[in-house]
């Protein structure tokens, strides 16, 4: 019992970001869950009564949001994306993970913060920066900083990708690569892309997909590399198993036709759950304390970014024109 105020804090103020983000396109539920639990935390200090929910609500929301999120891989739609946007996404992937390396000892910035960076720049954003953390055993304040990074350098992006197509006079095909391999938040690439129209849209959301499943291989590698790196306590092994049925559950509901037109009708649930499971890592972080060391993962995430950019911008130029 003891647990239960901080549990229904933690749906209540979940369902409220889910339902703003219904408001508008370019509201993220993901972001506005650990925005407003981070609002939420900042108002009500750090009261006992709740401390012990807020404790167990990620331990519990956490691994259920990274099977569910499976619903989202939709696999079978990997085989209609084109080769060149396969190599622009490997090549960014690449490109961003050796500059955050680099970058981040440069800027002095802790390592699993540049990491996370690189993760959610370069892959699938908020998603895979939390399910990213366990691996790594990193700190829920390295989180924050990088879904703060990620979320404020995309929102900006958003509205100077349109003044760009329309400089560089880009193609639907062309301009749904360009928003899909270099934005992090699928609402980000949502907006962006429906500034040009609807069909640019549907396949900028169809190379958003193949960025997603990135997201196996680079848990695995990072596992590997972190495997002996001390940091703050995980749940130990329920967290591979969460991912093990993440990636069962994107299989399951991509290859079995009896499941597959299920899948849109769990992808709403499973987008609440995760809003709930981002939710309560905001909750547990100080924002006051968040906010005075972000200015180098800034710089670092907006030169992330840019590099994102330049080589969309480098295949653009030698190949697409």
């Amino acid at each position: 019992m003891e647990k239960l105020p901080g549990l229904i804090l933690t749906i209540i103020v979940g369902l409220a970001a889910y339902f703003l983000s219904q408001i508008n396109v370019l509201f993220d539920p993901l972001v506005l869950g650990i925005l407003l639990g981070m609002v939420i935390r900042l108002i009500i200090s750090s009261r006992p009564l709740l401390l012990p929910g807020l404790e167990i609500a990620p331990r519990l929301l956490i691994p259920l949001g990274i099977v569910l999120y499976g619903t989202n891989l939709n696999l079978y739609k990997l085989s209609e994306i084109a080769p060149l946007a396969w190599l622009q996404l490997i090549v960014s992937i690449l490109v961003i993970f050796w500059l955050s390396e680099f970058l981040g000892q440069l800027l002095k910035i802790d390592r699993k913060v540049s990491v996370l960076t690189a993760v959610g720049t370069a892959i699938c954003g908020a998603s895979a920066i939390v399910m990213t953390v366990s691996a790594i055993k990193a700190k829920k304040e390295d989180a924050g900083k990088a879904l703060l990074v990620i979320t404020f350098l995309g929102l900006a992006a958003v509205f100077i990708y349109p003044f760009i197509q329309k400089f560089l006079l880009m193609s639907e095909s062309a301009y749904a690569l360009f928003t899909a391999t270099t934005l992090s938040q699928t609402g980000f690439v949502k907006m962006a892309a429906l500034f040009l129209s609807k069909n640019a849209e549907t396949l900028a959301l169809s190379i958003k997909t193949a960025r997603t499943v990135f997201i196996i291989p680079t848990l695995i590698i990072l596992t590997f590399i972190f495997r002996g790196e001390k940091g703050e306590k995980t749940e130990g092994k329920i967290i591979y198993w969460a991912l093990a049925g993440f990636i069962l559950t994107g299989l399951l509901f991509s290859f079995i036709p009896l499941l597959i037109p299920y899948a849109t009708i769990i992808k709403p649930y499973s987008t609440i759950l995760w809003t709930l499971a981002l939710t309560s890592i905001g909750l547990t972080i100080e924002i006051k304390s968040l906010l005075k060391n972000l200015f180098r993962p800034l710089i670092l995430g907006f030169l992330l970014l840019l590099a994102g950019v330049t080589v969309f911008m480098f295949s653009y130029w030698t190949i697409l024109k």
